[in-house]
């Protein structure tokens, strides 16, 4: 009775499992045909959705295009001391006093002299100063030239560039750290410095090229280089 019994449970035991093997199959199949549609529907979609970003970058550009063809480029003039900021805004010409008054409003200033000094940057084993300065020279020179809402336009001859009217002192004071660590700057600084000589440098600062000129321990001038020209009318 028991050996009869055994052999029942082994025979149930095989007939289910090949019941079962198929149906597992068959449901791993249909899974990994549902997979591939699902795929194919996804890379049609990336395919419309390249398609069609291409088509509306082609677009772009070419409304770009239209459009630059239409809109001259305006550039910086100056007129009788009045800056006109590429077609949208003018600056007045201000005084060598507002611009003096400025910046020692921004230092604190109570008085100030063409030697106060500012800032101090280190290079190497020498210093240099950014120095109140004068119209030749210094952080007056730098806004009286070069920045359109501190122009006062006092011997300046007929070359010229400017800063971007948002630029700050701020700015400026972060525009000289960067420069003169740029490219071995700081090295060609130190060397300058130490032989009393001038040091002309070159660097970029938020994607622009500007130069940096220092001369006898202080900053004498810095300047956007070959962009935003002011044309003399």
């Amino acid at each position: 009775m028991t050996l009869k019994k055994s052999f029942f449970t082994i025979l149930s035991a095989l007939l289910l499992s090949t019941a079962v093997i198929p149906s597992t199959y068959a449901s791993a199949q249909i899974a990994k045909s549902q997979d591939v549609v699902i795929q194919h529907a996804q890379d049609n979609k990336q395919n419309q959705v390249k398609q069609l970003t291409s088509e509306e970058q082609g677009n772009a550009k070419h409304e770009i295009k239209e459009e630059a063809a239409v809109v001259p480029v305006i550039g910086i003039i100056i007129r009788a001391g009045v800056v006109a900021w590429k077609g949208y805004k003018t600056y007045e010409r201000v005084s060598e006093a507002y611009v003096e008054n400025a910046i020692e409003d921004h230092y604190g200033l109570k008085s100030s002299r063409s030697s106060t000094t500012l800032m101090e940057y280190q290079v190497g084993s020498e210093v240099f100063e950014l120095k109140f300065g004068t119209s030749k020279w210094g952080l007056e020179h730098i806004l009286g030239k070069h920045h359109p809402k501190y122009y006062y336009g006092i011997d300046f001859g007929k070359k010229n560039s400017m800063f971007e009217p948002n630029i700050g002192i701020e700015d400026i004071e972060n525009m000289i750290t960067i420069l003169s660590f740029q490219s071995n700057n700081d090295d060609k600084i130190e060397k300058a410095l130490k032989n009393g000589k001038r040091a002309t440098v070159y660097g970029s600062w938020l994607g622009e090229e500007y130069t940096l000129v220092i001369e006898d321990g202080k900053v004498i001038t810095l300047y956007p280089d070959g962009w935003n020209m002011v044309e003399y009318d």
